[in-house]
């Protein structure tokens, strides 16, 4: 498993001698060489690691001073309780272990949280305890002792599309490579339009973020097809695919505004510091949907029976190097092979970056949204409309 450790500063003893106690797993202290890379917020790397480790621990040691209700207490560090709050959110209570040392305050919400007491005299205590915890983490992710078996490189998440959208927004809004591939891209594209903090299209301005997207052309001979596996008719989800065009439009609007407002303030922005947005419409299959977040990849599969939203999702780390490639593979060919004339060039709707700012490929949108309807067959063993269950 790999597993986080959290301490102050002055606790970093404890950390380490709990590091060795954690031999034949891989740990990441967080004053590792590279933890936080120099330039980035520590905020987007802490939720990129809580995402990437099985397990965390927490040293909680009596280091500052507070004054509560007039008395005198001693309280963990500020950003080892936040960091605490942030790992047990995303990894549960179960696997986020406190270590505490010394009679130290912690929230009330905490209190009769079982915890290791890693004081003066406990060593051996403390010891038993966290072996103890380690082999009911194996037991719970069924992982075999052997470090390098023990990470979770595959693994399909619970629910499907619909019940994953928090996730998707939060990875989105944290990562600084985002690749996104669909039939249709209404709700992202939707999500950033509305977004009145401007959260995505800042962070590409000011954050060296990369975005790419691409959804299926409304002129796409695959939409006849989908469109019956899905259990509509193939003017439904032409007109959603349309959707995203104009999606596409309202993006473009809100960044051309946003960037020209940067540019007019003093200093306006550093060019060394932009990332880039660009959106496609490809008329191939996309075969099924890709949402990487730098080192993971969120795999949703098409089938015939299910709907998109409904299907299940399978969660791909970098760690498994060969399949991990493989599904960026499968983006990056339809993103240099284009498809509306087999030229990238002219498959673009939007397009910004260090040296082009936000740009809207007018003629290919005008284009998409004038596309005839494709009509054809009603979805069969399905009224107009109908979900398939």
């Amino acid at each position: 498993m790999r597993i986080f450790l959290a301490s102050s500063r002055e606790s970093a003893l404890d950390m380490r001698r709990i590091a060795k106690l954690l031999k034949g797993h891989e740990t990441l202290p967080w004053d590792a060489p590279g933890a936080f890379p120099p330039g980035t917020y520590p905020l987007h790397d802490l939720l990129k690691i809580s995402r990437e480790v099985d397990a965390a621990v927490f040293i909680f040691s009596e280091d500052d001073k507070i004054w509560y209700r007039d008395s005198e207490w001693r309280t963990p560090r500020d950003n080892v309780l936040m960091e605490y709050g942030l790992f047990v959110g995303r990894l549960g209570p179960e696997q986020a272990l406190i270590c505490r040392k010394g009679k130290a305050k912690t929230p009330t919400d905490l209190m009769g949280l079982v915890h290791v007491d890693i004081s003066a005299g406990k060593a051996k205590a403390a010891r038993t305890e966290i072996k103890d915890w380690l082999s009911k983490l194996k037991e719970k992710h069924g992982v075999s002792a052997h470090p390098r078996l023990a990470q979770q490189y595959v693994r399909v998440l619970p629910g499907n599309r619909e019940d994953l959208e928090a996730l998707y927004r939060e990875r989105k809004n944290s990562a600084r490579n985002v690749d996104i591939l669909a039939v249709a891209l209404s709700g992202a594209l939707t999500e950033i339009a509305g977004d009145e903090e401007n959260t995505l299209l800042r962070r590409v301005l000011f954050d060296k973020v990369q975005v790419r997207m691409i959804f299926v052309s409304p002129a796409s001979g695959y939409v006849r097809q989908r469109a019956i596996e899905d259990g509509v008719l193939p003017t439904q989800l032409q007109c959603s695919l349309k959707d995203s065009v104009r999606h596409t439009c309202e993006v473009y609007g809100r960044f051309k505004r946003l960037y020209d407002e940067v540019k007019k303030q003093p200093g306006g922005f550093k060019r060394e510091s932009m990332g880039s947005l660009e959106i496609r419409a490809t008329d191939f299959c996309p075969y099924f949907t890709v949402f990487r977040t730098d080192d993971s990849v969120l795999w949703g599969i098409y089938t015939a029976a299910t709907q998109g939203l409904r299907s299940s999702v399978i969660e791909v780390q970098k760690s498994h190097d060969r399949l991990f490639r493989q599904i960026l593979g499968h983006f990056d060919s339809l993103w240099q092979v284009g498809g509306l004339s087999r030229n990238p060039d002219d498959t673009w709707l939007l397009k910004c970056d260090r040296f082009q700012p936000p740009t809207l490929n007018e003629a290919l949108a005008a284009k998409l949204l004038a596309v005839e309807d494709c009509g054809g067959l009603r979805p069969a063993r399905t009224s107009v409309g109908q979900r398939r269950e």
